[in-house]
């Protein structure tokens, strides 16, 4: 099954190269005691915050809430938007909605074919492959911007 999670991201990738679509979505940036919470997917070798697309007739908080249970299990009790950013480095026009998650309860990790893997990581002791847009987020975080902008 992660054999075709593989494929069919490399297919989007295609797809998006092709058509340029605008596309939705939400993150959760939790953090906990020093540490953050990042997810490694079968189609990516970078480590990442949490969330995925934004499905019809769903808020962006509702896909936040959803999208964490179901790649880790975390069940969201509050959360707070800190920012809506966009990125184009995928050949689409993606909007992102971040959000900061300070009520949550652990419960039974899901079997998901698109999470290789995921873990709470120090703030100070990141791992290497942590992407891009993770960085600039944390960043802007620690800097004490909460902007509209460039994911």
């Amino acid at each position: 099954m992660k054999t075709v999670y593989k494929v069919a991201g490399f297919l989007r990738k295609i797809y998006w190269f092709i058509f340029r679509p605008s596309t939705f979505g939400a993150k959760g940036l939790l953090i906990d005691d020093g540490k953050i919470l990042l997810v490694k997917t079968t189609y990516s070798r970078q480590f990442t915050i949490p969330g995925g697309g934004i499905k019809r007739g769903e808020t962006a908080e509702e896909t936040v809430k959803r999208e964490l249970k179901e790649e880790t299990g975390i069940e969201v009790l509050k959360c707070h938007l800190i920012g809506e950013y966009e990125n184009k480095t995928e050949f689409k026009n993606d909007h992102i909605s971040l959000f900061y998650i300070d009520d949550f309860r652990l419960s039974k990790r899901p079997d998901s074919p698109e999470i290789d893997r995921f873990s709470f990581f120090p703030l100070n002791s990141l791992p290497e492959n942590v992407s891009p847009a993770t960085k600039r987020r944390l960043n802007t975080l620690n800097s004490g911007k909460v902007e509209h902008g460039k994911w």
